[in-house]
């Protein structure tokens, strides 16, 4: 009853609900005569009939609550159904319970029964672990998650592309706290992703073209403060950017020169670009003629905010091009000093304008040839000229931008040697005119006649020379042999001896033996001799070839076999004093156009150098191998003692030696010089006390 007198605002309804509570208890009498009881009883009628007016009243309001709670959800299921974004709801579980038209757009078919959020595949994969914790506890995401996934993955109707999402999460609570359902919204970001990779890029080539430019790119604002600087505007003014930024350009130009920035500044308030010149004090305080080609900055509205320039260092080009005149006028007087004929042949017309030294070159007077045109001009080139000279002419029209030519040029006084030297002029990629000088080098021609005639003379008298220090190096070379050669042919020659006269007396006096078996043995004892004989007769053979004098015959010939023949002639000399020779000789090689006997000399002389280094117990190494650009490589090496770095330049200088046996210090000179006649190169490799290598490229062809 108190509940219901709580709810009832009437106070006469009041009053008769606490008369009822008295007859409910048994209190009759509580009011006295029956006339009062019966107004009591009026009373409570009417009461009851006021208390059934105000219940309808309460169930008209519930049910206009209700309506309007369905409409508000009707709403709400409106906004979530035509939200742009993905929305979906999942209960405390994690399990999916509904998802608006976005959401079905962006992840496709409903998830299956046995999903949960909890357990989403791609957020584990991506190390998402403590936003799903934070999904278990209730608690909201606020920041936006992005993630990277391949759409076919969770939906095979979709195509098989990257989609980027970011989303949000936040938990709906009942009224004691417990979460009841996540509600989880996201947004399809893959464009904006691309659109944002797409402008970082961008802005990555343009810093990267900023920073490399050689031109310095730099931004002032309105007051003329240097706002940015690049690399090359640092570098050509030489500060660092921290020094420039902030900076105004008045600190680094003149008061005169700021003047003038100031009136380009108007021009550029204008929307106007220019190009203009002025002087910059670099830090280090040197002036520098700066090429400035500046254009306005706005901001995105087009109002001004400063000037863009692009400058450039022109200081190093505006003295060249004052050298240049400088060197055009020295050229002018020098013409006139050498008293050379000028001209500038107009090609269209044939037209050709003569200056200089007219009359001393030609004979003429200046009246007399100026008239002269391009027909007249060719028609006193000697015959035998002619043709040569108008090819280079027309080279020089049509291909050639410089032309130099020497002929015969008929005068008044003769014929005299002129040299040409010319320019062609270009318009538009098409030549116009010829300009050049003619100098008159009759007496230069004469003189180097004879002075041809003399080198001739001269190279005659050093081939002379050559062949006897040639001779001479040989000799001395047979001089360092003569020991183990005597030595080598002694071996044979005893052979012989002995063989010879055991045919003689144990064979021929023997009487145990038939008659056939002392013929198998002499013939038997004569193969050994002869076997000898020819062995001393290679020895002698090698010596001869060596010391040969002869032009220089090419052959083809195999380097290897050179290469033998020479270790044939000083083996023996080489084991005396316990040298080991390695050999690696490709046979693959080709044959070789060569002068086998010179370059068996250069072959001779090395290896005896090495024998030398050595000394004793050591190991020369040979290797034959094909080389790079059409040659074939010949490595000479030892492990003896190196030549000294002071020596080393002078390795292949005439008559240079460190040796102590009495060399004539002509041996790696002449190589060099025999190497080098057939188109080879030799040069070495040396370490002190470690040993030396000599590297023989020769041509193939």
């Amino acid at each position: 009853m108190k509940s219901v007198e709580r709810s009832i605002n009437n106070p006469r309804l009041v009053e008769v609900l606490k008369v009822l509570q008295e007859l409910s208890k048994g209190n009759l009498t509580a009011r006295g005569t029956t006339s009062d009881l019966n107004d009591d009883i009026d009373a409570i009628i009417s009461g009851l009939n006021l208390l059934g007016e105000e219940l309808q009243l309460k169930n008209n309001e519930r049910d206009g609550m209700a309506a309007e709670l369905y409409k508000e959800k009707t709403t709400l299921d409106n906004i979530i159904h035509h939200n742009p974004y993905s929305m979906s709801i999942y209960d405390a579980e994690g399990h999916f319970l509904r998802g608006n038209q976005a959401h079905k757009n962006l992840f496709g078919s409903i998830p299956p029964s046995e999903y949960s959020i909890f357990n989403d595949p791609i957020l584990k994969r991506e190390g998402l672990q403590e936003l799903i914790l934070t999904f278990r506890e209730g608690k909201m995401i606020k920041d936006p998650i992005e993630i990277w996934y391949n759409a076919h993955e969770i939906d095979e109707s979709k195509p098989n592309k990257n989609v980027c999402t970011s989303g949000v999460a936040f938990p709906i609570l009942d009224p004691d706290g417990k979460m009841e359902n996540v509600v989880v919204i996201h947004e399809d970001i893959t464009e904006r992703k691309r659109v944002d990779e797409a402008r970082l890029e961008s802005e990555e080539r343009y810093r990267v073209l900023v920073e490399t430019l050689q031109e310095g790119l730099g931004i002032v604002d309105q007051n003329e403060n240097i706002f940015f600087a690049n690399p090359a505007f640092c570098r050509i003014l030489g500060y660092s950017r921290d020094e420039l930024i902030g900076m105004n350009l008045q600190e680094i130009v003149s008061h005169d020169e700021f003047a003038s920035v100031i009136r380009e500044t108007e021009t550029r308030k204008l929307g106007k670009s220019s190009k203009y010149e002025l002087k910059m004090r670099r830090k280090d305080g040197e002036l520098r003629n700066i090429l400035i080609n500046a254009a306005p900055w706005k901001d995105i509205r087009g109002d001004f905010k400063g000037t863009l320039g692009l400058i450039l260092d022109v200081t190093d080009s505006k003295e060249a091009i004052e050298a240049l005149e400088r060197s055009e006028r020295q050229a002018s007087a020098a013409i006139e000093a050498a008293r050379a004929l000028t001209f500038n042949y107009d090609i269209a017309t044939g037209k050709i304008i003569w200056g200089g030294a007219i009359e001393e070159i030609t004979g003429y007077t200046p009246e007399e040839f100026t008239s002269m045109e391009i027909d007249g001009w060719a028609e006193r080139i000697h015959p035998d000229d002619r043709d040569n000279v108008l090819e280079i002419l027309a080279d020089a029209v049509h291909k050639e931008d410089r032309a130099t030519a020497e002929y015969r040029f008929r005068t008044r006084k003769g014929y005299v040697t002129l040299s040409s030297v010319s320019l062609t002029e270009k318009e538009n990629g098409r030549a116009v005119r010829l300009v050049g000088i003619l100098r008159d080098i009759t007496e230069r021609k004469k003189m180097e006649e004879k002075l041809k005639i003399y080198s001739r003379s001269l190279e005659e008298e050093v081939e002379r020379r050559t062949k006897q220090l040639l001779q001479t190096k040989k000799l001395a070379s047979i001089g360092q042999l003569v020991a183990g050669i005597a030595h080598e042919i002694n071996s044979p020659l005893a052979v012989i001896s002995l063989y010879t006269e055991l045919i003689e007396k144990a064979i021929d006096n023997e009487t145990s033996f038939s008659t056939q078996k002392k013929e198998e043995l002499k013939s038997e004892y004569l193969d050994i001799i002869i076997s000898h004989v020819n062995s001393a007769s290679k020895i002698v053979s090698g010596l001869l070839d060596f010391t040969r004098i002869s032009r220089m015959e090419r052959m083809n010939i195999d380097i290897n076999e050179i290469i033998l023949k020479v270790i044939n002639v000083v083996k023996h000399q080489f084991d005396l004093v316990n040298i080991n020779i390695e050999l690696n000789l490709d046979r693959s090689l080709p044959m070789l156009s060569l002068d086998p006997s010179q370059i068996q000399q250069v072959m001779m002389n090395i290896i005896l150098n090495t024998y030398n280094a050595i000394g004793k117990n050591g190991t020369i190494s040979i290797l034959t191998e094909k080389y790079n650009r059409g040659k074939i490589l010949v490595k000479i090496s030892d492990n003896g003692s190196g030549i000294a770095l002071d020596a080393q330049d002078k390795v292949f200088e005439p008559f240079y030696t460190t040796s102590t046996s009495g060399g004539t210090g002509l041996g790696l000179s002449i190589t060099k010089e025999i190497v080098e006649s057939h188109g080879g190169e030799i040069d070495f490799e040396s370490s002190e006390g470690e040993g030396t290598a000599f590297f023989i490229r020769l041509p193939v062809e």
